[in-house]
């Protein structure tokens, strides 16, 4: 026989005897009052119901920022400190070896693809796009070689080009500035020119702050570490990111404010890439998911349509997602003390900025929670998500849980908290072409000399 399980009580939920002191009372047997101290996410709770001050402006309260400020309020700061140094970071990925050198001892450039050795590849593994000391003396010595040669002097002048348009952004700061640094302070003139448009989180200060900081040398670029802004005014020296502590900065330095945290992303801005779709009655080659957000403990929550788009750097949502986030009386703009930086993203249409906020987002499907309330970074561009504007997940869906895709024609994205489940899940290989439509046949040119296709 199975054991008998044993089944406990549910205690009688807790009341409060006086919300403004977070106190709560329980009836002891005896009947004689016990007073008892609530738990912290209580007593944000109630706070909440206090949203409005005496101007009728939106102010935070600790649990819009989560609850680890308050919890972490008397842990020290250490913010003299530079970590720069101090801390092992990641090494970028080691280069390749060079492909094996083929060269042509015709009169003539080799230009026929089906004479070039099978092992033969104009690409460059051992070298970075952006040496160009580098690339251009590898691409000399391709011409060299009498390997399509014609392409290879196409490509030279190229490189020769984009090599002096870098010279003369090196050249108009002062001298000895990193590559990085300069990239840096590029994207920042690109930020402090869009907002002298419009700035309605008070930015271009901390902007102009930044490029001064980086042209002084005061301020470095140390891929990995960040440091903290207030306004005009620098807050931390360069350390590791981690979310309470910004928690902790943030109601510190900034609990009605703006706050900027520099370096959280690449110098020259980062990469969203835009929403595509092959023709509907065909094919639909996106993958959308619902994700559940909310600023902290006792705001609101919504699912919001997301875009999972490999291509962005960070998550992108809109300015009317971020009002719908916010407790009734919602204001008409987005307060500034939620801003959390700035960033620039480059699409084919060029750069574009906007602000960057922290949330909290969770995945659940089919009642299983694949992940809970975790802190996260958003880019925000103006209006609202309608028609072709579309929301994008960024690259949070692949680093909360495991993904994969199988080869068997059906297109389906796998994802799963657990790695062997998600293993097993796969299906087998199936690699019979199906629901591709058959190449048109062409069937001769018109009157005009275009193609004719049946």
């Amino acid at each position: 026989m199975p054991p008998k399980r044993t089944i406990k009580k549910k205690k009688n939920p807790a009341e409060y005897d006086n919300a403004d002191k977070g106190r709560r009372t329980k009836t002891t047997t005896k009947g004689k009052a016990k007073s008892k101290a609530p738990a912290e996410e209580e007593i944000e709770i109630v706070r909440l119901k206090r949203r409005l001050t005496e101007e009728g402006k939106w102010r935070t309260s600790p649990s819009s920022q989560t609850l680890s400020a308050s919890k972490n309020a008397n842990k020290p700061l250490d913010l003299e400190v530079s970590y720069v140094g101090k801390i092992k970071l990641p090494e970028k990925p080691r280069k390749n070896a060079r492909h094996k050198r083929w060269q042509h001892k015709g009169p003539h450039s080799l230009d026929d693809m089906g004479q070039i050795p099978d092992d033969w590849t104009e690409s460059e593994p051992d070298l970075s796009d952006d040496d160009f000391d580098a690339q251009i003396k590898r691409c000399k010595e391709r011409i060299e070689d009498n390997i399509l040669v014609s392409r290879f002097q196409a490509k030279l002048k190229q490189l020769e080009d984009d090599k002096e348009k870098r010279d003369i952004r090196i050249a108009i700061e002062p001298a000895g500035l990193s590559w990085d640094v300069i990239q840096r302070i590029n994207c920042l003139k690109s930020m402090e020119e869009d907002l002298q448009k419009e700035d309605p989180y008070d930015q271009r200060q901390t902007v102009r702050a930044l490029m001064m900081a980086y042209r002084t040398k005061k301020l470095d670029w140390n891929p990995g570490l960040v440091t903290y802004w207030v306004k005009d005014r620098q807050i931390s020296q360069p350390r590791l990111f981690n979310w309470d502590e910004f928690d902790q900065i943030k109601w510190k330095y900034a609990k009605d404010i703006a706050i900027w945290v520099e370096g959280n992303y690449p110098p020259q801005g980062g990469m969203t890439k835009a929403k595509f779709s092959l023709s509907p009655d065909y094919w639909n080659n996106t993958y959308e998911l619902n994700l559940s957000f909310r600023f902290g403990v006792g705001h609101p929550i919504k699912k919001l349509k997301m875009l999972d788009d490999t291509g962005a750097s960070i998550m992108v949502l809109y300015e009317q997602d971020i009002l719908d986030l916010l407790p009734p009386p919602r204001p008409a703009t987005i307060p500034p003390n939620l801003v959390m930086g700035r960033m620039t993203t480059h699409q084919i249409t060029g750069p574009i900025h906007g602000p960057v906020f922290k949330l909290e987002a969770s995945l659940k499907i089919v009642g299983h929670t694949l992940f809970g309330w975790t802190p996260i970074d958003v880019f925000v561009l103006p209006g609202r998500a309608a028609g072709t504007s579309t929301r994008l997940m960024g690259p949070l869906l692949r680093a909360m849980l495991y993904t994969a895709t199988a080869p068997d024609q059906r297109k389906k994205i796998f994802v799963s908290d657990d790695r062997q489940e998600l293993i097993d899940w796969l299906p087998a290989a199936d690699m019979t072409i199906r629901h591709i439509l058959p190449m048109p046949h062409l069937i001769g040119p018109n009157p005009k000399g275009a193609p004719v296709f049946m």
